[in-house]
């Protein structure tokens, strides 16, 4: 029993020993508050988040806290008219004890917020101020791109007109109209089979080998063996 009583009176003694070297090791953090033109600020709100958190209200433009060692983050705010017009927030690390000083200097809450003006000149000059920027190489491959999409339309056009020049040449040597028709449908599909010529121009068999054949033998189309049938290609380009 009186082992029971020793051992509880040793535990207890261990607790307030640890308590009071925990309270013994301890620093004080003081300073001054100012505003970002270093000018005191009064009535500013401080928080400490130690534990349990403290808390300050600078009525002289001065503020102070004793803390144990740890790592800590020092919150100071400003309000006019219940809004928030300056504040920072600060790291600190205490290792051992002792009276240290930490001005803090707060800065306008609504800096943040601020959206920078764009500066025009900015987009056609890059650092060097050689006149030369991303934009300008924009435009330069916008015009590139331009001058060969006109260069294509060109070239196009041109084809079509050779093309239609070709076919004109080519219905000139014909007088019949169902030849003349029979060019038309060919030009228009490029390629297409007998069968389907025959639904377009409703001739007999016969009569439609015979145009195709003329036109094999001047070398306006192309007939190929497919099955049972045949493909007509027209070669005018």
């Amino acid at each position: 029993m009186q082992s029971k009583h020793i051992f509880l009176l040793l535990c207890s003694s261990l607790i307030v020993l640890f308590l009071f070297v925990n309270t013994a090791i301890a620093a004080t953090i003081s300073g001054n508050v100012y505003d970002d033109s270093l000018d005191k600020l009064n009535d500013v709100v401080i928080k400490v988040n130690s534990n349990p958190p403290q808390q300050y209200i600078s009525k002289d433009g001065s503020y102070q806290f004793e803390l144990p060692t740890g790592d800590y983050i020092i919150n100071a705010q400003y309000s006019e008219n219940k809004l928030l017009k300056y504040d920072i927030q600060e790291n600190i690390s205490i290792t051992k004890e002792g009276n240290y000083k930490l001005d803090l200097i707060l800065f306008s809450s609504f800096e943040d917020d601020t959206t920078p003006e764009l500066n025009l000149d900015l987009l056609f000059s890059n650092a060097d101020g050689n006149g030369f920027s991303i934009v300008k190489l924009l435009i330069l491959l916008f015009v590139i791109l331009l001058f060969f999409a006109i260069l294509y339309a060109l070239y196009r056009y041109r084809r079509i007109l050779k093309s239609d020049t070709k076919l004109t040449a080519a219905l000139n040597q014909f007088e019949d109209k169902e030849q003349v028709q029979l060019l038309k449908l060919l030009k228009e599909h490029k390629r297409i089979t007998q069968k389907e010529i025959r639904q377009e121009i409703p001739l007999s068999e016969a009569k439609i080998s015979l145009m195709i054949a003329e036109l094999e033998h001047k070398g306006i189309v192309e007939k190929i063996k497919k099955g049972r049938g045949n493909i007509i290609i027209y070669k005018i380009s």
